[in-house]
C-alpha cells in the first residue's frame, strides 16, 4: 500500500515531505505503465502513417515540448504540495497517468479542431481528478492549489501544441502515387455529387452571431501534396482563435489521401460554396475569410488538380467574379502560392485585405509532401499572426521571417506582398469581428 500521512504529518517529525521515498518495487508498476503507454502511442502513430512511412528524426524536437510539460508538472507537484510530495513521489504519480498523456498526444492527430480540443480537455480533466485523488491518498489532505497549478501548466503546453501544430508524429507518410485512373462513369459521379456535398457542409455550419460574424472558407487546390490541405486546416484554427469563425468553417479540399470526407476543391465548387455561404451571412456586415493554398502561375492562376479528374484552373478574374456574384462585401483573403501577388490586380478593393505568399514574379517555398505548412504558412499563420496586434504588423513580421529563412537557404527571395483595403483594415483594427472568448 501507499503510505498515507495524517493531518499532523507536518509536525517536526515530518516537516515538509513524505517520510520515506518510494521503494524500487513501488516505482516498477508506474514506470512499466508509462513504458507500455509510450509503446501504444508509438504503434498508433506508426500505424496512422501507413505501411511505407519513413522515420522523421526532426519530430523528436516536438516530443521535447511535451516532455518539458510533464517535467514541469512533476516539479510543480513536488514543490507546491503541503506537506511537500517530493520529486520521487511526484514522478511516480505522473508516470501512473501516462495513459492520459497518450490520449493528449493522440488527440493532436484527430481531424478537426474541436474534436481534438475536446479530447485533450477530457484528458486534462481526468488528469486533474487523478492528481487530486492521488495527492490526497499520499499526503492525507486535499491539494487543490498544487493540482490546479500542475494542470494549468499542462493545459498551456497542450493548447500550444494544438495551436502551433506540434503533432510529434515521428513518421512521415510515404508520398503516394498519383490517384489511380478512374472510369469515366466514376469520375462523372464524383463530380456530379459535389453540389450535394457542399450543401451538406453548409447545413452543418453554425448560425451567425447577433453581432457581425466571421465565416471561413478553405480551398486546397493540389491533391498530390498534402501540405496544401494541412495548411488550410491549420489556417482555420488560427482564424477561429482570432475571429471566432470555428463553427462557420467550410473546407474544399483536394487531398489524395481522401476524396470522400470533404467536398473537393474546384473552381465551380468554390463559386457554389460562396453563394451558399452568402445566403447564411449578413452580407454587408459579416466577414468572409478565404484561405487558398496550392501551386500558382504568373498569370494569376491557382493550380486545381486531383488525380485524373478534369478540373479547371482557378484564376484571378474567375475568383473575383465568384466573390462579386455572391455579394459578400468584407473579404479577408490569404493566398499561399507561387506568384500569388499577381492576384492583387484582380481582387484589390477598399473592402478587401489580400495577403499573398509571393510577389507577382516570384516563387514561394515549402510546398512539398513531407511538410504540413509552407514557409509562408509557418511564418504568417503559425509564428506571426497569433501574437500580432493587427494583420499588417503580422504580415510585416512574416516577411522578415521568410526573408531570413530564404537567405539562409540561398534561394531567390519570394517577397510576399499584400493589399490592405482601407475600409476593411479600419474595421479590423476596431475589432468588429473579434472572437468572443
Amino acid at each position: 500500500m501507499i503510505p498515507e500521512l495524517s493531518d499532523t504529518d507536518d509536525s517536526p517529525e515530518h516537516p515538509q515531505s513524505l517520510p520515506h521515498p518510494p521503494r524500487p518495487r513501488r516505482l516498477f508498476a508506474p514506470l512499466l505503465l508509462a513504458a507500455a503507454s509510450a509503446l501504444l502511442w508509438l504503434l498508433a502513430v506508426r500505424g496512422a502513417a501507413g505501411p511505407d512511412a519513413t522515420f522523421d528524426p526532426y519530430a523528436l524536437t516536438e516530443l521535447v515540448w511535451y516532455l518539458f510539460a510533464a517535467l514541469g508538472a512533476v516539479l510543480i507537484l513536488a514543490a507546491a504540495t503541503r506537506p511537500r510530495l517530493g520529486l520521487r513521489w511526484s514522478l511516480v504519480l505522473l508516470a501512473s497517468l501516462a495513459p492520459l498523456g497518450v490520449l493528449v498526444l493522440l488527440s493532436l492527430l484527430l481531424p478537426g479542431y474541436f474534436p481534438a480540443l475536446l479530447a485533450s480537455a477530457a484528458a486534462l480533466a481526468g488528469t486533474g481528478l487523478a492528481l487530486l485523488l492521488g495527492t490526497r491518498r499520499l499526503l492525507g489532505r486535499w491539494q487543490p492549489a498544487a493540482v490546479l497549478a500542475a494542470v494549468a501548466w499542462l493545459a498551456v503546453f497542450t493548447l500550444s501544441g494544438h495551436y502551433f501544430y506540434f503533432p510529434a508524429q515521428l513518421w512521415i507518410a510515404a508520398e503516394q502515387d498519383p490517384a489511380p485512373r478512374s472510369a469515366p462513369a466514376a469520375m462523372e459521379a464524383l463530380l456530379f455529387s459535389q453540389p450535394a456535398r457542399i450543401d451538406q457542409a453548409l447545413q452543418r455550419l453554425g448560425p451567425r452571431d447577433l453581432q457581425p460574424s466571421a465565416f471561413f472558407v478553405g480551398f486546397a487546390g493540389y491533391a498530390e501534396e498534402k501540405v496544401f490541405a494541412e495548411e488550410v486546416r491549420f489556417a482555420a484554427k488560427v482564424m477561429d482563435a482570432r475571429y471566432g469563425s470555428g463553427q462557420r468553417t467550410l473546407f474544399l479540399l483536394n487531398d489524395q489521401r481522401d476524396r470522400q470526407r470533404q467536398p473537393l476543391a474546384t473552381a465551380s465548387g468554390l463559386r457554389y460554396a460562396l453563394n451558399g455561404i452568402a445566403r447564411q451571412m449578413q452580407r454587408d456586415e459579416d466577414l468572409l475569410i478565404l484561405v487558398l493554398s496550392s501551386h500558382g502561375g504568373e498569370q494569376a492562376e491557382l493550380a486545381v488538380s486531383n488525380g485524373d479528374l478534369p478540373l479547371a484552373t482557378l484564376d484571378g478574374p474567375l475568383l473575383r467574379a465568384a466573390l462579386d456574384d455572391a455579394g459578400i462585401r468584407w473579404r479577408l483573403i490569404v493566398l499561399s502560392a507561387c506568384f500569388a501577388g499577381s492576384f492583387l490586380e484582380h481582387l484589390a478593393t477598399p473592402e478587401t485585405v489580400l495577403i499573398t505568399a509571393a510577389a507577382p514574379d516570384r516563387t514561394s517555398f515549402g510546398c512539398s509532401n513531407d511538410r504540413d505548412l509552407t514557409y509562408f504558412g509557418e511564418a504568417f499563420l503559425r509564428d506571426a499572426l497569433p501574437g500580432a496586434t493587427d494583420l499588417e504588423s503580422a504580415f510585416t513580421e512574416a516577411i522578415d521571417l521568410v526573408t531570413d529563412r530564404e537567405q539562409a537557404l540561398g534561394v531567390t527571395p519570394s517577397r510576399p506582398v499584400a493589399h490592405f483595403g482601407k475600409a476593411l483594415a479600419q474595421r479590423l483594427d476596431q475589432g468588429t469581428w473579434q472572437a468572443q472568448r
